[in-house]
């Protein structure tokens, strides 16, 4: 049935009919991009995808973290050193003793007295005397170089390498000891630490 106007009459309870979504819409009527989106990557300042840039290489620290630093480790080597050497201070091997004798134990065919002075650091009348001791304590021997009559040549006796063996294995039986204490990352730390202090070392001693 029509109006008298020719527009159909309203119906109770009629709803009007649900329109799709509206161009550039989605379901819920949100307008999304009208054109595709490119990459969306985060870039770096290179403009490569992924994050910011990381330098080639760190900056130098300042003079007075290495100087911290090298108090810290210097403190801290010497106490260890200071507690190893006891038991050989005990024995009546004193820490310059210890030191010549570990030195003679390295050099299978021995030490000229002025190459092992300059090792240590000692002047030729203070390795005189210390040449004296060792001698008479039965743990090195004297004799002319075989190379230059008029150096003297030092090397390590029987007795003197099974007293630096006995006190190098009572030191690794005690250091093992306080290593066990650690759990497997603090162990972990020192193992990755040995090569950088041996390294170190080799520096000191080849510069003299």
């Amino acid at each position: 049935m029509t109006s008298s106007t020719g527009t159909p009459p309203t119906v109770a309870n009629e709803r009007p009919a649900r329109r799709g979504p509206a161009a550039g819409q989605d379901a819920a009527g949100r307008r999304g991009d009208t054109a595709p989106r490119g990459d969306t990557t985060p870039r770096g300042d290179t403009g490569q995808p992924g994050g910011p840039t990381v330098a080639d290489g760190a900056p130098e620290p300042p003079d007075e973290v290495l100087r911290a630093l090298a108090g810290d480790l210097r403190a801290e080597v010497n106490r260890l050193a200071y507690h190893l050497r006891a038991p050989a201070t005990r024995s009546g091997i004193t820490p310059t003793r210890l030191a010549a004798l570990a030195a003679l134990a390295h050099a299978e065919t021995g030490l000229r007295a002025g190459d092992l002075a300059a090792r240590m650091g000692i002047t030729p009348a203070s390795m005189s005397r210390l040449i004296d001791i060792l001698v008479e304590a039965g743990w090195a021997d004297r004799s002319r170089d075989p190379e230059d009559a008029r150096a003297v040549l030092l090397t390590l006796t029987d007795p003197g390498r099974r007293e630096i063996e006995e006190l190098r294995r009572d030191n690794v039986a005690s250091l093992a000891a306080d290593l066990a204490s650690l759990d497997p990352a603090e162990r972990a730390v020192l193992a990755a630490a040995v090569p950088l202090l041996r390294a170190l070392s080799d520096r000191r001693l080849a510069a003299g």
